[in-house]
């Protein structure tokens, strides 16, 4: 029977539309949790691409399958991920401080009068650059500082250039810095300010007076020449529960792992790939070398620390001896040309310090020699 015809007496025809489809869930905006060797600790940090996560969050990490997870995801199409890195946080009263993620740092002292802070750690102590890597974990340990003083006129004796060079080779100079705060060049802010640096740096010191200019100049700490390594830093992985990856209702667990995503509107799905990885992974960053005890034998006023290469079952290449002491294999053999390529343990050696600070000052103790070493 066609629609034009008369229906049957008390039946009705009508057109229905058709039955709608079932919105289709986007799949290129996802979220990931897990572990990765550098990157914010609980904080959503969006990338567009794989080389945008290795920037934040490091390459490939042993243990972890947050970068793979990330990186297939780009492979396959996805356009945004919004990815958390999960660690056991400062914050986690519940565990003691070593379980905790801790980033590197180093000190690096200064003169002038006694700093004032709120830290009892800093307050009425000798004035200083805290130096810290961007972000936690080990990742950061071996980070180099050398600072070199400018010198000159008291009006300038603020001034300075920090040179940091990450475990890669890759260098940063921030040139003609100030340790004053009102001044555009103030070390902090260049600093922050500097692309790609890793290292975030904090001057510990008094207030500078107001006026009048001499005064204050004279008010100001000045730059001691140095060198240091930054240590002690830990991903704060091997402690890891399932509650620092999905969070939790109560503070602060409400601002960890998956939690922290609650925020994230435009996240259609969500991967936690490692999760299932119990016990979780320990040290995600590549292996520092333990660093090696060196026989001081003479820090004199040249400014030529004299030291003596550690004894061990074989001898040392030129390059193992400038890592040692963080120098370049160029400057170690320019300053012993009798050196070979390889160096027996035990031999005294050279090493000039334009950068370093005195190692018999009575101010610099085992702390700021580890810096070193």
């Amino acid at each position: 029977m066609s629609l034009a015809a008369d229906p049957a007496p008390g039946v009705r025809f009508e057109l229905a539309d058709p039955p709608r489809s079932a919105p289709e869930t986007r799949t290129d905006v996802a979220g990931f949790v897990g572990f990765a060797a550098r990157g914010p600790l609980h904080a959503p940090v969006r990338v567009e691409s794989w080389p945008q996560y290795e920037a934040a969050f490091g390459a490939f990490a042993g243990g972890g399958f947050l970068p793979y997870a990330v990186h297939a995801f780009f492979e396959n199409g996805g356009r945004t991920a919004w990815v958390v890195r999960a660690a056991v946080p400062g914050d986690d009263s519940d565990l003691p401080l070593e379980r905790r993620a801790r980033a590197a740092w180093t000190e690096v002292l200064l003169d002038g009068p006694p700093a004032a802070h709120p830290d009892p750690r800093y307050d009425g102590k000798a004035p200083r650059l805290v130096v810290s890597a961007r972000s936690p974990g080990r990742w950061g340990n071996g980070i180099a500082v050398e600072v070199a003083p400018s010198g000159g006129s008291a009006a300038e004796s603020a001034r300075l250039t920090v040179r940091i060079e990450d475990r890669s080779g890759t260098i940063w100079r921030l040139s003609d810095a100030s340790l004053d705060p009102a001044d555009a060049r103030y070390l902090p802010s260049v600093a922050a300010a500097t692309a790609g640096l890793p290292a975030v740096i904090d001057v510990i010191a008094a207030p500078p007076v107001a006026s009048p200019p001499q005064e204050r100049a004279a008010s100001l700490p000045s730059a001691r020449a140095a060198r240091r390594r930054l240590r002690g830093g830990r991903d704060g992985t091997a402690a890891c529960t399932l509650r620092h990856l999905l969070g939790g209702d109560q503070e602060p667990a409400a601002r960890w792992g998956l939690a922290a995503l609650r925020e994230v509107d435009d996240v259609a799905i969500v991967a936690v790939p490692d999760a299932g990885d119990f016990p979780a992974p320990g040290d995600l960053a590549p292996p520092e070398p333990e660093p090696v005890p060196c026989s001081v034998l003479d820090a004199p006023d040249d400014g030529v620390l004299r030291f003596r290469l550690p004894p061990r079952d074989r001898d040392w290449t030129v390059d193992e001896a400038a890592a040692l002491l963080g120098t370049t294999p160029a400057r170690l053999r320019q300053a012993n040309p009798g050196i070979g390529n390889s160096i027996p343990g035990g031999t005294a050696l050279r090493l000039p310090l334009p950068h370093a600070a005195r190692v018999d000052d009575p101010r610099v103790g085992p702390d700021e020699l580890r810096g070193y070493f």
